[in-house]
């Protein structure tokens, strides 16, 4: 394979603004998705194991939503963050999906062609 190759079998589509990721202990912007994974921004309180878990997407103006999707981390950086007050850190994350059941990929892409906006 070539260094500069894609290696994603799926191509990934910018989210319209108000799409969150979710789950019981993180909320934070979608900054891109596709039918293999998502990556998304947070801010961490070191209170996780980041490598295997369970997902949501949330859109905020349609109220669409879309939880449980089994996920692992696949990368992981710290951003660094304007606000230097708040004493959490800011992480973008990129997850792969595991196992989508057949109506978990059926609704993840009607969201796709649905509320994104464009390749990323």
């Amino acid at each position: 394979m070539q260094p500069d190759q894609e290696r994603r079998r799926h191509p990934r589509f910018l989210v319209k603004e108000g799409t969150l990721a979710i789950n019981d202990q993180i909320v934070g912007p979608v900054i891109n998705i596709s039918l293999g994974g998502m990556a998304f921004e947070y801010y961490d309180n070191d209170m996780r194991d980041a490598q295997e878990m369970d997902m949501g997407i949330f859109f905020s103006e349609t109220g669409f939503l879309l939880t449980n999707l089994t996920s692992e981390a696949v990368y992981e950086e710290t951003v660094d963050s304007s606000v230097s007050f708040l004493p959490l850190t800011r992480k973008r994350t990129s997850i792969k999906f595991v196992d989508l059941t057949p109506t978990q990929r059926q609704k993840l892409l009607r969201f796709i062609e649905n509320h994104t906006c464009g390749l990323a």
